[in-house]
């Protein structure tokens, strides 16, 4: 008995041929026609158009006019190319090819590549307000200006309510309260003011600009695989800029290590750094990269990226399930990324887990690497870059977390805040 894979449980991408056929199939049951009065229509034998709709012939350009003219579509809806660049968020979370769909459904492929875009931006805002909370030096000055306050009016109606019987002592214990009530006020006013109203205006810098374009391409670029330019309209200028030259130096990778060759060989070792950086002789970090950027499919871990300067400042992140680190300053000490820092251009492998009862045991992949263009000026810069794989390994993992200000494990040693 033979047995027809549906497209959604295909491990490989589909042909133009496929996804024509996909679109003549769909268009025919749209109108109500049988292969067998399709075929008629066109003049070809309904065993040839099953094959052309199974992707199983090439149609040409006469049989193609022929169809298109029989369906009453114009040809150009049948080849169009399909856009499943932001469809690639929900491809990584459901690891399963997309293009069938796509082609199939191009209206509500579009809906949910827009819903999909949408929740990528609001969690990217999600996360920005996080990190404001644990980082944000002005908005913990205003909290605590605000924490103080309160407790002092709290403190002097304490005294008040129990009284002395001095009027004029009470009467300063009043101006007190007067005096800290109008100070409460105003730094409350400028905190709203500083933490804006809707939140689709709430300030983000631009590392989480370009951060949020990247989580909502699911950090993979088909334009750039197939040597075309990625449209940045949107962006602001300093996010523009930061974007440019993650694309610049994602082109590079993306040269030196040709998309279907490195998939190949990266699954055929089973997603060994090492091997796979053997394979291709490529520095380690331009193959972390890679592979973090790699479009997800069926048997292939989740894996996240982070990538930190001299200073141990992560300015790259790619998020994954049981993976996540903060911007800036306050990163857990504990991850293998600044433990490569100090080792030179040894690499750094260890299997971690972050807090969490259902945290999966993920490996990490470390390594130091040169910042731009290296020269003998003695300014040459250093920085690292670290490879996360969800790949649950059996060795008992180290225990490492977001970043201390927002990490619950109390009991830390290389913990830095109370």
């Amino acid at each position: 008995m033979t047995v027809i894979t549906p497209y959604f449980q295909r491990e490989k991408s589909l042909s133009q041929s496929e996804h024509i056929g996909i679109r003549v199939r769909a268009r025919r049951v749209k109108v109500g026609q049988s292969q067998q009065q399709l075929a008629k229509a066109v003049g070809i034998s309904p065993s040839y158009l099953n094959l052309m709709e199974h992707g199983k012939r090439r149609i040409g350009g006469s049989v193609l006019g022929g169809l298109a003219q029989a369906l009453g579509v114009d040809p150009n809806v049948l080849t169009a190319a399909v856009a499943t660049e932001g469809l690639v968020p929900l491809q990584d979370r459901a690891g399963e090819p997309l293009e069938g769909f796509a082609a199939q459904f191009p209206g509500w492929a579009g809906v949910v590549a827009e819903q999909a875009g949408r929740v990528s931006r609001l969690e990217a805002q999600v996360a920005t307000m996080a990190d404001r909370l644990a980082h944000d030096p002005t908005l913990a000055g205003a909290l605590h200006q605000v924490v103080s306050t309160v407790t002092s009016i709290r403190s002097t109606a304490s005294i008040l309510v129990e009284g002395a019987g001095d009027r004029d002592w009470e009467a300063r214990f009043h101006q007190n309260i007067h005096a800290d009530s109008l100070r409460l006020a105003e730094v409350t006013q400028a905190l709203a003011a500083y933490l804006g109203g809707a939140p689709e205006k709430t300030p983000v810098t631009a590392m989480d600009e370009a951060t949020a374009f990247f989580e909502e391409r699911g950090h993979f670029f088909e334009e750039i695989e197939r040597g075309a330019d990625v449209s940045l309209a949107g962006l602001s200028a300093a996010a523009h800029q930061i974007v440019a030259a993650w694309l610049d130096v994602y082109a590079q990778d993306a040269q030196a290590l040709p998309l279907t060759e490195f998939a190949a060989a990266a699954a055929a070792v089973e997603y060994d750094v090492a091997a796979v950086a053997a394979r291709f002789a490529q520095p380690l970090g331009a193959v972390m990269r890679r592979l973090a950027s790699l479009p997800a499919r069926r048997g292939q871990p989740m894996m996240g990226l982070a990538i930190c300067d001299g200073a141990g400042v992560v300015t790259r992140l790619k998020r994954t399930a049981g993976f996540d680190m903060v911007f800036g300053a306050g990163g857990c000490p504990l991850w293998p990324l600044y433990a490569a820092l100090g080792q030179g251009m040894r690499p750094v492998q260890e299997v971690v887990v972050m807090p969490g009862k259902e945290a999966p045991r993920m490996t990490a992949y470390a390594v130091s690497q040169p910042i731009g263009t290296p020269s003998f000026d003695g300014r040459g810069r250093i920085g690292a870059v670290m490879l996360v794989v969800g790949d649950a390994p059996q060795t008992p993992p180290h225990p490492v977390g977001p970043g201390c200000a927002v990490c619950p494990r109390e009991d830390c040693t290389a913990r830095r805040i109370a």
